[in-house]
């Protein structure tokens, strides 16, 4: 009977959703009633070993996901051992074209294992069913092979793998690796940042001093490492160039009680092997530690950003990573920890663009009418759109919608009685957007 009733209202008033609702409400078998809405599936993917990854759920990745993963136009060098971008959980990453600069040709796979790691915590392929998820799954990843079968390289080489991947157009560089301070390496360094690239670089490992190029002060953000319970790692280098510290691991325990050692997970191959001098190119899922680990967090931390707002610079990245990370240590920025733990939730909404909207309602919305107030807005990409309507007066639930140019409804606010709130960010699409407050439909 409510449903025959709801439709003869509807036939002869052509009602919404508003209606229905204080029809449904003003029977007196009825309790409450309110629209059955849909609900969707959060970010956390279905990758089986993510549980595994501790690092990612500590900096709120899954939330993250839920509005960005990456955009491929930005391409992130890894400056290291190579990539094996073969392995089963790259199948659905980007590449693009790389070098070996070690062997002078354009395959720069890895033979050792460190560096397919590495970019695994950048991008490895995720909601793919398979493995283990990456920070920045949706970014390009591009390889240069600086490093030797053993792990290590010349000043020279890691000099010319930088100038390379910038003059390709990298838009960020990663580099878990260091040693002493050269002036070829500084001028590499000082190249790719003046070109507008982002350059992360690991702090280093030896419980001392942040080893070059991290220390490149003016050009190079410099990361430390933490371990799950974000205390410093017993390894991770210190001192006044440190900038910030990420997770990093510490194989000697387990705080989070998973039975494995507290290192980073990603899908490599086996390795070297220096006692053989013997490559296995088997593949796995291994846990390692090290501030090499934790620079790609902050690299893919970079990529998002990027991601979210293509014009920002080096400098532009470098200040939110910073100025967001959650302090630690004593207060303020300090040896140890650098600016604090990186913080992708508060970094990503620094640099956006915000359109703010605070409407008071002036026009009569006349009952049983389908009048409405509405106006259009020009938005730019990566805007995020804040709206706030409070009416003065009304005798029914207005409600608020945001609409694409196409006319698709994107959001809503419903149910306040006389104020209404949509915050929405409209992701790579710039363009005209249709702002209407009515009631019901």
């Amino acid at each position: 009977q409510a449903e025959d009733g709801i439709r003869d209202v509807e036939r002869s008033r052509g009602l919404g959703d508003v209606y229905k609702r204080q029809y449904y409400t003003s029977l007196p078998e009825i309790e409450y009633a309110e629209p059955n809405y849909y609900m969707y599936a959060l970010g956390t993917p279905n990758d089986p070993y993510f549980g595994y990854q501790w690092n990612l759920t500590q900096l709120n990745m899954p939330d993250i996901w839920n509005t960005i993963t990456g955009n491929s136009t930005v391409k992130v060098a890894v400056v290291d051992t190579g990539i094996a971008h073969d392995l089963d959980d790259f199948a659905d990453t980007t590449f693009t074209t790389g070098r070996d600069i070690v062997n002078n040709d354009s395959y720069p796979y890895d033979d050792n294992g460190h560096g397919t790691h590495v970019a695994g915590t950048i991008a490895q392929s995720t909601n793919n069913r398979n493995g283990v998820a990456g920070m920045a799954y949706g970014v390009t990843l591009m390889a240069v092979k600086a490093l030797s079968q053993d792990g290590s390289g010349t000043v020279a080489d890691i000099a010319s793998g930088i100038i390379w991947a910038t003059d390709n157009g990298a838009d960020v560089i990663n580099l878990s690796l260091g040693g002493s301070g050269s002036q070829t390496l500084y001028d590499a360094c000082l190249y790719a940042y003046n070109k507008g690239v982002t350059l992360i670089a690991a702090a280093g490992n030896e419980n001392s001093g942040v080893i070059y190029p991290a220390a490149y002060d003016d050009c190079v953000l410099a990361v430390g490492a933490t371990r799950y319970d974000k205390k410093r790692a017993p390894y991770s280098n210190y001192g006044p160039q440190l900038d910030v510290v990420a997770p990093g691991g510490d194989l000697s325990v387990d705080q989070n009680n998973d039975d494995y050692g507290d290192g980073i997970l990603q899908q490599t191959i086996t390795g070297y092997d220096p006692y053989t001098g013997i490559t296995d190119y088997t593949p796995g899922y291994f846990f390692y530690q090290g501030t090499s680990m934790a620079a790609p967090h902050v690299s893919a931390l970079a990529a998002l950003l990027l991601s979210a707002n293509l014009n920002l610079s080096a400098g532009d990245i470098y200040n939110a990573i910073t100025s967001t990370a959650e302090d630690l240590g004593v207060t303020g920025r300090d040896d140890y920890f650098g600016y604090g733990l990186i913080n992708p939730s508060k970094a990503f909404s620094t640099g956006l663009n915000y359109y703010e909207i605070n409407q008071s309602a002036s026009d009569t919305l006349t009952y049983w009418s389908n009048n409405s107030d509405e106006w259009q807005i020009n938005v730019t990409a990566n805007t995020i759109v804040n709206l706030n309507l409070e009416f003065e007066y009304t005798k029914i639930n207005l409600d608020l919608f945001l609409h694409d140019d196409s006319g698709t409804e994107l959001a809503r606010s419903a149910n306040n009685l006389n104020n209404e709130h949509i915050s929405y960010k409209v992701g790579n699409r710039s363009g005209v957007y249709k702002i209407r407050v009515s009631w019901g439909q």
